[in-house]
């Protein structure tokens, strides 16, 4: 990836290439168009809730698949170090906001990596939050 690429870019091109208006994405995923628009200009960084609806889109096209893979995979190819280590691409490591020391949080089939600080708000957050999400499990009948 080209120092002139990045995340809100390839976002603004997705969705000029399904056709989509900043505010028909934003209906779809239950944000502000301003939002859409500081996502594509690289001003901020989608939240998770945003970047969850992005991926629940609608995947009976090939375009939304497409467009989900771009929302979350941003693959690439990286080579181990000796030591078995991976080096993250800068453009990860700053929509990541990763700095100092990174938590690794495994999920089912997937890896996540978080800044520390930003792993603590969450833990912290979702503890309080326990019974809530209890209570909608429940409801789900999970």
């Amino acid at each position: 990836m080209s120092n002139e690429e990045s995340f809100g870019r390839m976002v603004r091109e997705r969705r000029r290439a399904l056709d989509l208006t900043q505010e028909e994405l934003a209906r779809r995923v239950g944000c502000a168009a301003v939002t859409i628009r500081k996502i594509e200009y690289d001003e901020i960084r989608p939240s998770v809730q945003i970047a969850e609806r992005l991926a629940n889109l609608p995947t009976g096209s090939a375009d939304a698949r497409a467009f989900t893979r771009l929302m979350l995979a941003g693959a690439m190819a990286v080579d181990l170090d000796r030591a078995g280590r991976i080096v993250i691409p800068q453009y990860l490591r700053k929509f990541a906001n990763l700095s100092g020391t990174v938590v690794v949080a495994g999920l089912y089939a997937r890896v996540e990596l978080w800044n520390q600080k930003d792993w603590q708000a969450y833990q912290e957050k979702a503890e309080g939050e326990t019974g809530d999400l209890a209570a909608k499990l429940t409801e789900l009948g999970v």
